[in-house]
């Protein structure tokens, strides 16, 4: 009954490290476009920023809201061992809200550099179009683990790898930025 309990603590937990995983590569895509564009010329886009960036943070604080008080409070009942307790790990609502604002998020971060293409702000070049390439797989990877999951395809333990390529890819996306020096530097 111990070893069940942990297990309980130990899924509980682990919603937030997923979360904040993922959460975090987010906010530190907003916060290299705040640091990169000088957006003093375009109160717009700085308008537009500031509410994508207040967006993004109200969809990680419901989110992890959610995953405290799913099942109500206290919220110990979340480690309940009995038959039918309430589990945020395993019910589908939190599962649900969580991928529809992390896809709404992921199109709100890489709408910001399509608005900057259009507006003439950021300009076309292989860095950016292999950065929307991964960006785009990163997306990708989020429905497929999604639709694994609600379609039923019989591959339910494909959701974890799946959600490790989803944060890895969103981790490769925000450092390919910080890795235009050592590329330019690099002659081959």
């Amino acid at each position: 009954m111990r070893g069940l309990l942990r297990t309980a603590y130990i899924s509980f937990a682990s919603n937030y490290f997923y979360d904040v995983g993922m959460g975090f590569p987010k906010l530190s895509m907003l916060a290299f476009y705040w640091a990169f564009f000088n957006l003093s010329g375009h109160p717009g886009l700085r308008k537009m920023l500031f509410g994508m960036t207040a967006f993004v943070v109200a969809s990680y604080l419901t989110i992890l809201l959610d995953d405290t008080f799913f099942c109500g409070t206290p919220v110990s009942v979340q480690w309940s061992q009995e038959e039918g307790a309430c589990s945020v790990f395993y019910a589908p609502e939190p599962f649900i809200l969580n991928f529809t604002l992390n896809l709404a998020c992921y199109l709100v971060v890489y709408a910001i550099p399509v608005v900057l293409l259009v507006k003439g702000v950021l300009r076309s070049s292989a860095g950016v179009g292999l950065t929307f390439a991964l960006g785009t797989l990163t997306i990708a990877s989020g429905i497929v683990r999604f639709v694994c999951l609600k379609v039923g395809t019989g591959q339910e333990n494909l959701v974890y790898p799946l959600s490790m390529v989803e944060m890895t890819l969103s981790i490769i996306v925000v450092s390919l930025p910080g890795l235009k020096p050592l590329v330019r530097q690099t002659k081959f």
